[in-house]
């Protein structure tokens, strides 16, 4: 029996813990690995519950102010700290597996004897804090290779790195021909409010379409609210789009647990984040055989490059951004896309090469198999 103690320390709830309970899952339903967590947020505490793994839920703090955030963090790492040395008396883990830098500051009180393996989610900035942090670790999984080749340039000599890419599971879509549903273009931004994302360039990019296209457009805009930051953002946003093309209708979500059925009904997915390490809103988009425009960065080559459905790359510009949803349309239109009917990153698979890596690292380290 293989005993894993996990660990979220973030107190904001996204895609990286979205992915982690993922993870989780996966290992929960081997009949020979039992899973306990320790995590920040109570949402990932009440859907981890539902799974069925143990869970022990820390009330972290929240930082939301520019200033609270450095100091609010550092308060949830001694927090956490602390309620190892209270609470964890079990020390009969096989493995400890951690979600991102958070959860390694959190956990490195710890004096298991035992390999501590950190997901890499985030974006790596190379700064000498997150080295060190990383370097605490014995092994980490890297979610794509674009993350893969930007933690290698941080010329560390362990963690021992893995590539893992992220498993979606996504509701089962009708295979059939793409065609537009209705006589508005519908467009869809999926991204909570965090600077990198770069709302305003796929707004100034559709604005920039709108101007030269005859139609009716309907832009959904998707996403949390994380801090005071983020809240900026939004705010800025609505007061730019306010402006916009008479042809052009925003709607604007601010929470979203489950985004698959406003997936399912747009037309074209419009990603233009920086530098992101993966990408679940492209790969959903992909499951549910959806067109995508996506800025040429990041990891997104690499999750696009054998998409057989509607693709269109873009520069960072909002005259390539208004020239991709142009083509992606025109495509829509002349139902010229022939269906993707492989289904990739799937949790699934997922699942294999986890267990296939744990065991590897197991083995190694002459733990159980």
């Amino acid at each position: 029996m293989k005993k894993i103690l996990a660990i979220d320390a973030s107190p904001i709830f996204g895609g990286a813990q979205l992915s982690f309970l993922s993870s989780l899952d996966c290992l929960q339903k081997d009949e020979e690995t039992e899973v306990i967590l320790i995590c920040a947020h109570p949402h990932v505490a009440s859907r981890a519950s539902a799974m069925g793994i143990k869970v022990f839920h820390i009330e972290a703090l929240k930082p939301w102010g520019k200033g609270a955030r450095f100091f609010g963090s550092l308060y949830n790492v001694f927090y956490f700290r602390s309620y190892f040395n209270d609470h964890i008396t079990d020390t009969n883990f096989s493995l400890i597996l951690l979600n991102g830098s958070y959860a390694v500051a959190a956990a490195s009180s710890l004096r298991f004897e035992i390999p501590k393996v950190v997901f890499i989610r985030d974006r790596i900035h190379n700064t000498k804090l997150e080295k060190h942090l990383y370097s605490l670790a014995d092994y980490c999984l890297c979610i794509s290779k674009f993350q893969l080749n930007s933690y290698q340039k941080l010329g560390l000599k362990k963690p021992m790195p893995y590539l893992l890419y992220n498993g979606i599971q996504v509701p089962k879509a009708k295979v059939k021909k793409v065609t537009k549903k209705t006589s508005k273009l519908r467009l869809l931004i999926l991204a909570d409010w965090v600077a990198y994302k770069r709302h305003e360039l796929a707004y100034e990019g559709i604005e920039q379409f709108c101007k030269d296209y005859d139609g009716e457009v309907i832009l959904e805009v998707i996403g949390r609210v994380r801090d005071v930051v983020g809240q900026q953002l939004l705010n800025a946003f609505i007061e730019k789009s306010s402006y916009g093309p008479a042809n052009l209708e925003i709607k604007v979500e601010r929470e979203c647990d489950h985004p698959y059925p406003n997936i399912r009904q747009c037309d074209i997915l419009v990603v233009t984040a920086e530098q992101e390490p993966f990408g679940r809103s492209i790969v959903e988009a992909m499951h549910l055989h959806k067109a995508v425009v996506a800025v040429k960065d990041g990891a997104f080559p690499e999750l696009l490059g054998d998409y057989d459905g509607i693709k269109e790359f873009c520069q960072a510009t909002k005259d390539s951004v208004a020239e991709a949803i142009k083509k992606a349309n025109l495509a829509l239109n002349e139902n010229k896309s022939i269906l993707d009917k492989n289904r990739r990153f799937t949790i699934q698979e997922h699942q294999t090469e986890l267990q296939n890596i744990i065991k590897e690292i197991l083995h190694e380290t002459n733990g159980l198999n």
